[in-house]
């Protein structure tokens, strides 16, 4: 059964135009600036009064204003930076930088970046530049929002306004999903999601949980009555024993992109049955493919696998992962019953995966 495609929502960030681009270029350029002579693998030089210099392979030169901080970490002012070149005479000239691409491939020798990995990193620096011009171009509409009206959001509310990872430059890469999937899935989009779920066969796929948690417990727990009897039914009437399936969720994109295909013999032969969606609305957090359950609150949240390159890594769940997930959420849990100074003075909380 394939999922339809549904038209990309009306209310999501829609692709911006040249300010909020420029913009987001700038933003960029700093952070990567910032980042890359952090990690030394640019050598800023001071220039006096806030400034420096980062000379490169290429012969092209980019300076900056930079407030220094912690451990050598360089606060780069977006709006300083600019980018110097030799011109057609031999004059060296000057302008404002305005493009991370193009900063990239200035900068690839010097980073020892080869063809391969440029052409990847290009791919996921100009997706994260095209999410980022979208939020700044949202953000600056009517609807911009106040301090106050953020402290009266959720946790899950609160993940979908963040700006992305501190310090990854390329951290909104996302190989793998269209221009209508950003704008479907992730998590600036804010557009509910409901999970696709699926009955897996014994032997395919088998139940791991904390000692309290059985698998009809959590099925209990995430699934109203209603939604469990018509998943059941929806096996026994292709005369499928539902006790002899592992029911689980699944992203709506991975089952249509991913799932369908990989394990398309295990469909046709039913050891994976599509059961539907589930009633609940799910947000995405930052990375995408943890889900909180927003329709229903105190449900848990869920960690999905998805076949999309971010940060330059697979998005996928290794099943050794998966399985041993609650024996080292048990182990922590006994860990910090035991420990007076992190339950007690540090207040740790371990969030745990559970099942």
């Amino acid at each position: 059964m394939i999922v339809s495609e549904k038209s990309p929502p009306t209310d999501a960030p829609s692709p911006a135009g040249p300010a909020a681009w420029r913009e987001a270029n700038r933003q960029l350029l700093a952070k990567a600036l910032g980042e890359w002579c952090f990690e030394a693998m640019l050598k800023p030089v001071e220039t006096g009064d806030g400034g420096y210099r980062v000379e490169l392979d290429s012969g092209v030169g980019y300076s900056f204003a930079a407030t220094p901080g912690a451990f050598g970490w360089l606060k780069v002012d977006p709006s300083s930076i600019t980018r110097t070149a030799a011109g057609m005479l031999g004059n060296e000239i000057g302008e404002p930088a305005l493009d991370a691409l193009r900063f990239l491939v200035d900068s690839a020798s010097t980073l020892g970046a080869d063809a391969s990995t440029l052409a990847t990193y290009l791919t996921e620096l100009s997706a994260t530049l095209a999410a980022d011009a979208a939020r700044l171009a949202y953000d600056s509409s009517d609807s911009v929002e106040t301090v106050s009206d953020l402290r009266q959001l959720g946790h899950a509310e609160l993940e979908c306004r963040m700006t992305g990872h501190n310090w990854l430059v390329a951290n909104k890469g996302r190989v793998g999903f269209s221009a209508s999937d950003v704008a479907r899935y992730a998590p600036e989009s804010r557009q509910p999601v409901r999970l696709w779920w699926v009955a897996v066969q014994r032997g395919l796929a088998e139940f791991r949980g904390t000692p309290e948690l059985s698998e009809r417990q959590i099925l209990a727990t995430e699934l109203d009555e209603q939604t469990r009897a018509e998943f059941a039914t929806t096996l026994t009437d292709q005369s499928l024993d539902p006790d002899g399936y592992v029911w689980m969720p699944v992203h709506p994109w991975q089952w249509d992109h991913a799932a369908q295909v990989l394990h398309a013999a295990d469909v046709a032969q039913q050891r994976i049955v599509p059961l539907g969606e589930s009633p609940d609305a799910y947000l995405p957090g930052q990375s995408i493919r943890t889900m909180a359950n927003i329709g229903s609150p105190t449900r848990h949240d869920v960690k999905l696998p998805l076949k999309i390159l971010n940060t330059l890594v697979w998005r996928g769940i290794p099943p050794h992962c998966t399985a041993g997930a609650p024996v080292v959420t048990q182990w922590l849990r006994g860990m910090l019953d035991t420990d007076p100074y992190l339950a007690g003075e540090t207040r740790t909380v371990f969030l745990g995966e559970v099942a």
